[in-house]
């Protein structure tokens, strides 16, 4: 091992040339695709205030020394669009579409390769009741990952309401 890899951790890599740009190419073809769909784009910050909780159980955490205050690096975008929608957003007309792009970052690893670092796109439609919604974020995410050609795509569908309405749809008991 070079002295240069041992200056950057487990799970974290540099990517250069082809593979730098290939990432470029994929996540600007995302997210041009989502545009053109009708979503709106947000960019949130890389840390926000914050301590050691369930929502930032595998966060890194570090302190500022202007404020004094604890600073999370974001592990989930989809945490941070909760907070926007409580504060800069909370005024808006719903739904609203959203797509977004950004690194997150875990200490525990976020997949099954160990990476620490990966890149998170997504869509979401915030404050609809119909169902529809629900089938446009779906597809949008299925033709945004044609698009790219891949055919390893891991698509996390996360509807807090989806799993119970299934099952009342399909008729099965459960209890939560």
């Amino acid at each position: 091992m070079t002295q240069e890899t041992k200056l950057i951790p487990d799970g974290f890599c540099d990517l250069i040339f082809e593979k730098a740009e290939d990432k470029f190419k994929s996540k600007n073809l995302l997210l041009e695709y989502f545009l053109q769909s009708g979503f709106r784009m947000i960019e949130t910050s890389l840390v926000e205030f914050g301590d050691k909780s369930d929502l930032y159980d595998d966060a890194f955490l570090t302190f500022d020394s202007k404020t004094g205050k604890n600073l999370v690096f974001r592990n989930d975008i989809t945490l941070q669009i909760g907070r926007l929608l409580k504060s800069r957003l909370k005024n808006c007309d719903l739904p609203l579409k959203l797509c977004y792009s950004g690194e997150i970052l875990s200490n525990k690893g976020i997949n099954f390769n160990g990476q620490r670092q990966q890149t998170q796109i997504g869509v979401e439609i915030i404050g609809s009741k119909n169902e529809s919604s629900d089938i446009e974020v779906i597809n949008a995410r299925i033709e945004a990952a044609k698009k790219l050609g891949h055919k390893d795509i891991l698509l996390v569908v996360s509807l807090a309401d989806w799993l119970v309405r299934f099952l009342d749809e399909a008729q099965v008991s459960y209890e939560l």
